[in-house]
């Protein structure tokens, strides 16, 4: 969660830092973006706060990430998860999951995504 924050800080500077060469005359998109960015930024600094107030911290997730070719021959991505995620929004968990994705390079819908708790096989 702390990575992601980070990378959602570089994105916010970058996008300031061009609204503030362009001025006025800013599409309006990057401040949308500006100002969708900071709220996510806010919950998932929230998110890490309780995650923290509970006893746990980000390293009881582990990301195992595993590449895998399907019978269409598209790259896919399954992700293990491993440890209780129920305590992060379905926005944070989307987040997630798009990030990790545009760290691929790869759309989203090549991503699949697993949950393993203790027990399963």
């Amino acid at each position: 969660m702390k990575k992601l924050i980070i990378i959602y800080k570089r994105r916010l500077q970058k996008l300031r830092e061009t609204a503030a060469l362009e001025g006025r005359s800013v599409d309006p998109e990057i401040l949308i973006e500006i100002e969708d960015i900071e709220k996510k930024i806010e919950k998932l600094q929230e998110d890490l706060k309780t995650l923290e107030s509970n006893g746990r911290n980000e390293e009881s997730l582990r990301f195992l990430p595993t590449f895998a070719a399907d019978t269409t021959a598209k790259r896919r991505v399954k992700i293990y998860i491993e440890g209780d995620i129920s305590s992060l929004s379905a926005d944070h968990q989307s987040a997630a999951i798009d990030s990790f994705a545009g760290a691929m390079g790869i759309s989203r819908q090549e991503i699949e995504v697993y949950c393993v708790y203790a027990g399963s096989k």
